[in-house]
């Protein structure tokens, strides 16, 4: 299982139209940049426990977000929605979708008895290949994903 999911990984990059992930999330996921060769780009570096970013950091993803036509963002699943809404209203950005870096799982994902390559395909990949520009959010995941995660609470 675990090198299917290594070797998708690697074709879902190798094809992507762009090479940088903005992400409305800490950094959690620098392994995936590091193992596949992207530039993953956090927004959150430094979180208030209010949830407000930085304005250097929202400036920083602003600049990210033009250069690279960025118009899908990953937000955290476990994280405060505060910082997603921020490139959502302030950039060329149309929405935010999850996701995890496994730490934890949803009510519905153990309802569904997710484990961790559910969760990878289904979450993960999924909105990693709307942000790199490999399919829109209509074309991604199961049946109804871009409604039920596009934006998500």
């Amino acid at each position: 299982m675990l090198e299917r999911i290594d070797r998708d990984y690697g074709a879902l990059f190798e094809l992507a139209s762009r090479d940088v992930v903005q992400l409305a999330a800490h950094n959690a996921f620098q392994y995936i940049g590091v193992r596949y060769g992207v530039r993953i780009r956090p927004l959150v570096t430094s979180l208030a426990a209010s949830g407000d970013v930085r304005p250097s950091d929202i400036r920083e993803a602003q600049q990210v977000i033009e250069e690279n036509d960025v118009r899908y963002v990953g937000a955290g699943v476990f994280e405060t929605r505060k910082p997603a809404e921020q490139p959502v209203a302030k950039t060329s950005v149309e929405a935010y979708s999850p996701v995890t870096p496994y730490a934890g799982v949803r009510e519905d994902w153990v309802e569904n008895d997710w484990g961790y390559e559910e969760i990878a395909y289904g979450i993960d990949m999924s909105i990693f290949e709307v942000v790199v520009g490999n399919e829109s959010p209509e074309e991604a995941g199961p049946d109804g994903w871009a409604e039920r995660w596009r934006n998500f609470v």
